[in-house]
């Protein structure tokens, strides 16, 4: 049996440190007190560190003995966790405990989230399908800031009135380039990250009354939300999968690279998230 506690240990760090608030880029109440200065600052000043993301960083260098055989640690994976643990799961597209099981980024996202909240596996399996419906069969995943995550399509519009031959092959080679493991997985690595924290932190509801306030300390707090989660998450992406790429292991399967780096930027969104509306009182 495959030894991928390595491998699969920043992904639960990142998880930790998403519960503990370790992943946001600010002190506890420093957003509060720049909103309560008079005059009221425009811009916040910015921190730009996240205090766990050197626990995720010193981590990465411990998955190098544990590739060795890919196909026993997928078969692992999906074995040992998903039909027993997420077995709801099985019904959402055909053969999904066997997708999932094959994409081991995915995979190695949905059993750490697992892991480090195991009180919650019904209500999670429950939220991530309904999720990962969305995604395949409706609109696309709608996050809670308004965005949307959809696979990808075709890039040119074939109902438009005689499409050059350009137009359809600039269009078949975008639409190529975006079809790819790549963008699945992280896509989905998102909606797993963002369904399961918006569930953990319950912030629909409290989103929902962020954007309830319409004076203009509250459209001020509506953008610091925006900016803060989003400079969170390309702090965070950008630092771990440069990481995981200088790594041996992960270096010679990028989507494991790709796959951590997004898992731990999206993390950092919604602890973010969750940080600020704490100090905007929600």
């Amino acid at each position: 049996m495959p030894n991928f506690d390595a491998l699969i240990a920043p992904f639960q760090k990142t998880v930790e440190l998403l519960k503990n608030g370790q992943l946001v880029p600010f002190q506890k109440w420093e957003v509060r007190l720049q909103l309560d200065q008079t005059p009221r600052p425009k811009m916040p000043r910015l921190n730009l560190s996240v205090p766990g993301l050197p626990a995720i960083l010193q981590l990465i260098p411990g998955a190098v003995p544990v590739l060795d055989n890919i196909g026993d640690l997928l078969k692992d994976i999906m074995t040992l966790h998903f039909q027993t643990i997420l077995g709801d799961l099985a019904g959402l597209v055909p053969n999904t405990l066997n997708f999932v099981g094959q994409q081991l980024g995915l995979g190695l996202s949905l059993i750490a989230v697992i892991g480090q909240l195991p009180s919650q596996t019904e209500e999670f399996a429950a939220t991530v399908t309904k999720a990962y419906q969305d995604y395949f069969f409706g609109d696309g995943y709608a996050m809670l800031d308004g965005g949307k995550i959809s696979p990808p399509t075709f890039g040119v519009d074939l109902d438009s009135a005689n499409p050059s031959l350009s137009q359809i092959a600039a269009g078949v080679r975008k639409y190529a380039s975006h079809k790819t493991a790549d963008q699945y997985i992280r896509d989905l690595i998102r909606i797993t990250v963002e369904a399961s924290a918006d569930s953990l932190f319950h912030l629909d509801q409290r989103y929902e009354a962020l954007m309830g306030r319409t004076d203009d300390l509250g459209k001020q707090e509506q953008t610091w939300f925006k900016g803060f989660s989003s400079l969170a998450e390309s702090m965070v992406t950008s630092a771990v999968e440069e990481a995981a790429q200088g790594v041996s292991a992960f270096s010679t399967n990028p989507l494991i690279a790709a796959s951590l780096g997004t898992f731990a930027g999206t993390a950092a969104r919604k602890a973010t998230q969750d940080g600020v509306l704490i100090e905007f009182a929600l």
